[in-house]
């Protein structure tokens, strides 16, 4: 009975630990080290679990076509506690993204800080007069 109860244990035990890692990530991916910036328009802003995420279109640095920039943040519920709501960010609006870049150079990064036009006061006052956001992954 016990060598049973032992075996069926070990079976179920890597199903249970795989389930809380498959459902997250590291931010590893994220040049972590690394700040940079990201002047560009709000195309779409996706305030979901697990993360919400700015999808941004920038102008290309050779003058080409408009480049699309992704951009993570943290749990919804998370940027709630620091004033975000869902229509905080609006298609049109224009962002400087402050933000840890991908290792591998891809055109996305970890929001660490979001400014509108006129400063750190527009979006203050976007977010019903709360404290500026600092969103960090450190």
């Amino acid at each position: 009975m016990r060598a049973k109860l032992i075996a069926a244990v070990a079976a179920l035990l890597p199903l249970a630990a795989a389930t809380g890692a498959d459902a997250h990530h590291s931010f590893q991916m994220f040049a972590l080290d690394r700040l940079e910036t990201v002047n560009g328009t709000v195309k779409s802003f996706r305030w979901a679990m697990p993360h919400a995420w700015i999808t941004v279109t920038v102008p290309s640095k050779t003058g080409g076509a408009p480049e699309e920039w992704g951009f993570e943040g943290h749990a919804p519920n998370l940027m709630a506690r620091k004033g975000w709501k869902f229509n905080s960010l609006k298609p049109g609006d224009k962002v400087a993204i402050l933000m840890h870049p991908m290792r591998d150079g891809s055109k996305a990064g970890s929001i660490v800080h979001v400014t509108l036009p006129g400063g750190p006061a527009a979006l203050e006052r976007r977010l019903s007069e709360r404290p500026m956001i600092v969103l960090r992954h450190d």
